[in-house]
């Protein structure tokens, strides 16, 4: 079983530096047409080129911020220590109202809530799930987030009133660079990676699905104490 863990460990890592790959080549590609124009562009030419390469630039960063972001989720060996997740959540959502004021949120979370883990991956998981249901949600529908203890784990949700993602396309939510066809909302496809490892990380999980009265919801379940099993 070891082994077969450990091959399957490699398999993936291999597959996430194809990915890596691949999806810097289309920033790099789209640089270097930018530039190889700007060669051969007069002053007034290169004026409004310049934008287009500090989109670009700009475009990279953010790509390899993420990059780093998933790679440091598993590198990460600090010890685990108390979280106080109404703290967090407050905190989280005050940003997001300030971010999208057009859509306002409302939670229903027990108090107090609290477990044991690494706090910098839960923030980062949940503002990723934050971030991602205001890209589908439209403005003056109210995103839903739930925090609530349920036996030794505590659930997390968020729900968005978007439309959702069709049946066959849910499981491979969550994979490192994959989008749902049709989306047109930016991203990368890396901050529900980094949410479902953050929850792995902890021995917990994080479900995908279609809200039964519309629009998707994610949950992040974590246990009040960090699996250590799962951090191998």
């Amino acid at each position: 079983r070891m082994g077969s863990r450990l091959q399957s460990l490699i398999g993936s890592q291999r597959q996430l530096l194809r990915d890596v790959s691949h999806e810097l080549r289309s920033p790099l590609a789209r640089l270097r047409i930018a530039l190889a124009l700007a060669e051969r562009a007069t002053a007034e030419e290169r004026e409004r080129l310049w934008p287009r390469l500090t989109r670009e630039c700009d475009r990279l960063e953010a790509l390899i911020s993420e990059i780093l972001v998933l790679a440091r989720v598993d590198a990460d060996n600090a010890s685990a220590e108390e979280v106080d997740l109404n703290a967090l959540l407050d905190n989280l959502l005050k940003d997001a109202q300030l971010a999208c004021p057009e859509q306002p949120v409302k939670i229903q979370a027990e108090s107090p809530l609290s477990l044991k883990g690494w706090p910098t991956m839960i923030e980062r998981a949940l503002d990723n799930l934050l971030r991602n249901a205001q890209r589908f949600n439209p403005a003056g529908q109210p995103i839903e987030v739930r925090a609530l203890r349920q036996g030794d784990r505590i659930v997390l949700s968020v729900r968005d009133h978007g439309p959702g993602v069709e049946a066959e396309h849910l499981r491979q939510l969550g994979e490192p660079f994959y989008r749902a066809p049709g989306q047109t909302a930016p991203g990368h496809g890396l901050g529900l990676a980094i949410a479902r490892r953050a929850a792995e990380r902890h021995g917990g999980s994080l479900t995908l699905d279609n809200h039964p009265q519309g629009g998707f919801i994610a949950s992040l379940e974590l246990p009040l104490v960090p699996d250590v099993t799962a951090q191998a």
